[in-house]
């Protein structure tokens, strides 16, 4: 749940332990707009670091750790920019806190800007725009085809060996891989990986999860064969010379089929 109090609680934290680090905070998503927000918004800000401060993780995770406890994190490192992303316990309510940390300049790049924004410190420094390239939404690449196929017949093998643990932990695997390969296209469809409210989208291919609690190996492969269709369709959708991989792996689940 978006707090303010919190929100003013951090900016104050931030800018009296790190200081001339920093550039700017910029405020931005339904913490701008109050009658937006719902038990789940969350306080969205963007770091920008003054010149030549490399990020570093600790000092964000102290200055939070001071407006309430942590209880989970989310981090994704990257040369230029950093997200980190918090859950905390503070008095009263439960609040995550996403924080996009960003080296000088990096901001200038067209899809690091948000739509709207405001500065709650520091400012904005000058600087000469670069129009660098519109990153497109990502995509599938082959070597993770190639990985997942994979799973798909190490599945099969674990399930037939009775090794039911590892199966059913790549069966989930399996799973999650089709929803990426959905949110993708999602993404794509929409031209942008933001979306703040989904469309309570179908999911039709995707297996009755009451089938891992069964001990029913031929089900599982009626999973299996399900899961990896949809997988296979979505591929050639995709991916431009991609040959279906599905009959191959259709003829090996019914010869391991055989051996029940």
């Amino acid at each position: 749940m978006f707090s303010a109090s919190l929100a003013d609680e951090l900016i104050q934290i931030l800018a009296s332990q790190l200081g001339v680090r920093l550039s700017a905070i910029l405020l931005y998503g339904s913490g701008l707009h109050p009658e937006q927000t719902d038990f789940w918004s969350d306080i969205d800000l963007n770091i920008l670091l003054s010149n030549n401060e490399e990020i570093n993780k600790a000092p964000f995770d102290q200055a939070i750790a001071q407006v309430g406890r942590i209880v989970a994190i989310e981090s994704h490192p990257g040369r230029d920019k950093w997200v980190l992303r918090y859950v905390v316990q503070g008095d009263t309510e439960v609040v995550q806190i996403d924080l996009g940390i960003y080296k000088a300049g990096q901001w200038l790049e067209k899809e690091h800007l948000p739509e709207d924004y405001t500065i709650l410190y520091g400012q904005i420094p000058e600087m000469e725009r670069t129009d660098l390239p519109l990153v497109p939404p990502g995509d599938y690449h082959r070597e993770a085809v190639d990985a997942t196929w994979f799973l798909y017949y190490q599945c099969v093998k674990k399930f037939m060996r009775g090794d039911y643990l590892i199966g059913k932990h790549l069966l989930l695997k399996l799973i999650q891989e089709n929803l990426v390969l959905d949110m993708l296209e999602r993404d794509r469809a929409a031209g942008t990986n933001i979306h703040r409210f989904g469309k309570e989208e179908a999911t039709d291919w995707l297996t009755d999860l009451s089938v891992l609690a069964s001990g029913d190996k031929a089900a599982w492969l009626d999973a299996l064969l399900s899961l990896a269709l949809h997988f296979d369709q979505q591929l050639q959708d995709r991916m431009p010379n991609y040959l279906s991989r599905y009959p191959t792996f259709e003829a090996y689940v019914a010869e391991s089929r055989s051996f029940l």
